[in-house]
């Protein structure tokens, strides 16, 4: 089966730029992405001595929206900003 001459150049113009396209001339970015830790800030001004405490915390029910790797923050009442690099 032969290829009709119109079509060859467009198949060939195709192939180019689907191989032009794999060999990206982008430069690969920086991963944005911020990672967050949370620890207790001690007051060093209170001397506060040692009791025999123990708490415990049971399985806690995050809502659906809350429920994500990136930090939620509620900048206003009724608004939730998610920071989709941040973590």
């Amino acid at each position: 089966m032969t290829m009709s001459r119109s079509i060859r150049p467009v198949l060939v113009l195709a192939a180019a730029l689907s191989l032009a396209g794999g060999c990206s001339f982008l430069e690969p970015r920086a991963d944005p992405t911020r990672y967050y830790v949370l620890t207790p800030v001690v007051d060093s001004s209170e001397h506060m001595q040692a009791v025999d405490v123990h708490l415990s915390l049971g399985p806690v029910d995050l809502p659906t929206y809350l429920d994500r790797p990136e930090i939620v923050s509620r900048p206003a009442p009724h608004r939730l900003d998610v920071r989709e690099n941040e973590r």
